[in-house]
């Protein structure tokens, strides 16, 4: 059931819902329904503009960017990557975390445990210690914070005696934070191994995106555009930092200098059973977006 807390800011609004069964899927089916509908309004109405390029990019939503769909021949001309895959109608995302994978592997050894139980070394053991270390000591996590927003998170564990791996995802605003969390990821795996003897660990670390706060900072003309165009449709426009990664994030990691914004479209409750979005909100975003792209390709 939706809260009552959720709703209040949508009174006398048409509300899309999931079922209750599985999420609505309005991330990113609400950008996508605005970007066709902005699209259909300035073809259909022959909105005046200037070069305009739709990359509809499905893998988001699994960490993967496939680098060769985005050759430098269809990036390279572009001034600015605004991504519609936001939350709230109005809000623009401006930074990000930067998001890294941490692979922890512990290798044991695996025996019969009747005859041969003092052979054991217990990798699985070892790998819910580490886990429990990670979330029980100093380190900041989803639910604790820092106060910067950053956090270690030991997200998905599995295995047996001979081997066992914690994959981490370590957050942070800040990537040279996001780089440290990695670090102390392999201290205290090293120094889980110790309690047990005969064990050893591997420690693997995969850059999954940057935050996009470098570029967008260096072009402020960016955001001031999409404020322009929000003033516009009478839509008041604020900038958030998102708790997670977006497109444009994965994007900044190939074309670092490319300015990616977020736009958010009026999806609420993203990724939970109580997913919504009003009509009305779509309709507005769908305003803001056509007349953006009418400001930004007419300069």
């Amino acid at each position: 059931m939706i809260s009552a807390k959720d709703l209040e800011k949508h009174l006398g609004k048409t509300l899309i819902t999931g079922s209750g069964d599985s999420v609505l899927g309005a991330d990113d089916k609400a950008g996508v329904a605005v970007i066709m509908e902005s699209l259909y309004a300035i073809l259909g109405d022959h909105v005046q503009h200037g070069p305009l390029t739709v990359i509809f990019f499905p893998d988001e939503e699994n960490g993967e960017l496939n680098i060769a769909d985005f050759p430098p021949e269809l990036m390279n001309p572009l001034s600015i990557l605004l991504t519609v895959d936001g939350g709230t109608l109005g809000v623009v995302d401006t930074s990000c975390y930067s998001g890294r994978t941490v692979k922890v592997t512990f290798k044991g050894f695996d025996a019969h445990p009747g005859p041969y139980g003092d052979r054991i070394i217990p990798a699985a053991t070892i790998a819910a210690d580490f886990m429990m270390r990670l979330h029980s000591g100093n380190f900041p996590a989803p639910w604790r914070k820092s106060e910067a927003g950053s956090y270690q998170y030991a997200m998905e564990i599995q295995g047996e005696a001979a081997e066992a791996t914690v994959i981490c995802i370590p957050r942070s605003f800040d990537d040279a934070e996001s780089i440290r969390f990695s670090e102390q990821l392999q201290a205290l795996a090293e120094r889980v191994v110790l309690s047990y003897p005969g064990s050893s660990t591997q420690v693997d670390v995969v850059l999954k995106y940057i935050s996009i706060s470098r570029a967008i900072q260096a072009q402020p003309w960016t955001v001031e555009l999409l404020r322009r165009a929000a003033a516009e449709v009478n839509l008041e426009m604020h900038e958030e930092a998102i708790t997670g990664g977006t497109d444009g994030a994965m994007m900044n990691m190939h074309y670092a200098e490319l300015p990616c914004p977020n736009m958010g479209v009026g999806a609420h409750n993203i990724h939970l059973l109580t997913e919504f979005v009003a009509d009305e909100d779509l309709d507005h975003g769908q305003r803001w977006l056509t007349q953006f792209i009418y400001q930004a390709t007419c300069i």
